[in-house]
């Protein structure tokens, strides 16, 4: 029988310069390597070899609700480095109600969010790079333990 495993998103910390960003949507993280680890090349015969890539960088699309007041924050060092440089910043991601931990000690802001206005509400999606990101565990804890 297996063992129940317990998830917060409300556990979970993106962490952009010196502030935990506050105001996250609903999906509010992801992480994506910018390309892939290997790459493969095949030869006529069938023969494959495989390059490893060694590139670690990733891309963070962080999303955030439009009222959050982290979007001036974010905005801020935007305009800043555009302007005069010094928008690079540390990046982390921790999962507190897991094991994962996923950082970088140099990133900035490379795209800010398409400005949208409505009846309600929107979200609004900051993408981030970041260099030689490191990544981990990646796993749920189980609850009392």
């Amino acid at each position: 029988m297996g063992e129940l495993r317990e998830y917060s998103a409300a556990d979970v910390d993106v962490i952009f310069g010196t502030r935990a960003l506050r105001g996250k949507a609903e999906d509010f993280l992801t992480i994506s390597p910018v390309e892939d680890a290997f790459e493969t090349q095949n030869g006529s015969d069938g023969e494959v070899t495989r390059s490893k890539t060694s590139v670690k960088s990733r891309i963070a699309e962080v999303t955030l609700q439009q009222g959050s007041p982290d979007n001036a924050y974010l905005r801020a060092i935007h305009n800043a480095d555009k302007n005069t440089g010094g928008g690079v910043q540390p990046f982390a991601a921790i999962d507190r109600s897991g094991t994962y931990i996923g950082k970088g000690e140099q990133a900035f802001i490379i795209t800010a969010p398409d400005e949208s206005f409505a009846r309600a509400s929107g979200d609004r999606t900051w993408r981030i790079f970041i260099a030689n990101f490191e990544e981990l565990g990646g796993g749920s804890n189980v609850p009392g333990a």
